[in-house]
């Protein structure tokens, strides 16, 4: 018994150490943090200086704590009082701690926009009390992790974008096909992202019944899940381009065909290969899809739409025809071999790409029949 009044003793002396000015801010800001924010009551503030909904006087509360004979309207109080102080004030005695819990869910949209209103707040009582406000917590931490990743966001797609158009053009010594890469890139990004909009926050799914792809119950996008897979979507885009261009090319730099030709050719020696890569990674990607985890369900999602788009239309419809009309333009500033024979109508240049494909056919279908 002694040694519980001792400790409430010396707690309630540190708090007598700190200053009434100090003590009184507290209040203030208390007062003005329930009355300008939405989701904060009397009971939703909790301080050395404000308990219950109970302004504290500075001195006198804690004198009367300490007597004896506690008058019985005060029991209560001074038993709350005298139990969170060592809580609430710092070993220096330099400090007040206050405990916020807002009826809004802090985690969630609505939340993270309270929590602003509440650090521009702060930073108002700051110069008005001339104290120092520090705002801690998981919820807190959390969307400063989110705000500073997605302010960093815009900056990872300029850097993304200047490395592959860098590279791309020293690898085709073109300025043209690294454009046509970025831009078709940006394409497949936007899709996907609108798909899962369409999904995630809309329900477009819902009625599967997959939990993986359904809005239930957030009706939201989970803010790492496009900067997580942001990279992975540029590369394999990326990549699938680059795998097209590169046969194109080559069948260009023989001097035999014309852009559009080789364009054609370059398309049916690599389609299969990268229709099967494709087929593989979404598959691969999908079983993602049903995870309990939903940060991996969109993820999945992002990456799997990502594949499927970039294989059967990126690579297919738009990569093709663009590089096909624009023809030798495609590799400026770099000089193409003068062809070795120039076709007179449309005609001869059909005749000529069917007559480099059906050979080989004509020879696989002979093996196929040695076999």
């Amino acid at each position: 018994m002694n040694s519980n009044h001792k400790t409430n003793h010396n707690s309630t002396q540190s708090a007598l150490a700190l200053s009434q000015c100090a003590f009184q801010a507290t209040q203030r800001i208390a007062a003005s943090l329930i009355s300008n924010l939405d989701g904060l009551g009397d009971n939703q503030v909790t301080a050395l200086p404000i308990l219950a909904g109970y302004n504290i006087s500075f001195v006198p509360a804690l004198k009367t704590c300490l007597e004896n004979d506690i008058p019985n309207e005060l029991k209560q109080l001074c038993s709350i009082l005298l139990s969170v102080l060592d809580g609430f004030v710092s070993t220096d005695y330099s400090a007040l701690q206050m405990t916020l819990t807002p009826l809004i869910d802090p985690q969630s949209a609505e939340g993270g926009e309270w929590l602003q209103q509440l650090r521009i707040l702060l930073k108002k009582l700051e110069n008005e009390e001339n104290v120092s406000i520090y705002l801690t917590g998981m919820s807190a931490f959390t969307w400063d992790a989110v705000w500073a990743v997605t302010n960093l966001f815009p900056e990872q797609i300029g850097v993304t974008v200047a490395v592959v158009l860098v590279f791309v053009a020293i690898a085709f010594k073109s300025l043209l096909i690294p454009i046509i890469s970025v831009l078709t890139g940006a394409l497949t990004l936007m899709f996907v992202f609108g798909i899962a909009d369409l999904i995630y926050e809309h329900g477009l799914l819902n009625f599967i019944g997959i939990a993986g792809l359904s809005s239930e119950p957030a009706h939201a996008l989970i803010w790492l899940a496009p900067l997580l897979s942001f990279s992975v979507i540029v590369g394999i885009g990326l990549d699938y381009n680059v795998f097209l261009l590169v046969r194109v090319k080559e069948y260009r730099m023989s001097g035999h065909y014309t852009t559009p030709q080789s364009v054609a050719l370059g398309f049916y020696k690599t389609g299969g290969v990268i229709t099967a890569a494709g087929m593989i990674m979404a598959i691969a990607f999908s079983g993602l899809l049903f995870s309990e985890i939903p940060a991996l369900n969109q993820c999945a999602l992002y990456l799997v739409v990502a594949v499927l788009f970039d294989t059967f239309v990126v690579r297919t419809l738009v990569v093709t025809a663009i590089t096909g009309l624009v023809s030798d333009w495609n590799w400026w500033p770099s000089k193409m071999p003068v062809l070795d024979h120039v076709h007179a109508s449309r005609a001869d240049a059909v005749e000529t790409v069917s007559n480099a494909i059906l050979p080989e056919l004509v020879v696989d279908q002979s093996d196929d029949v040695v076999d």
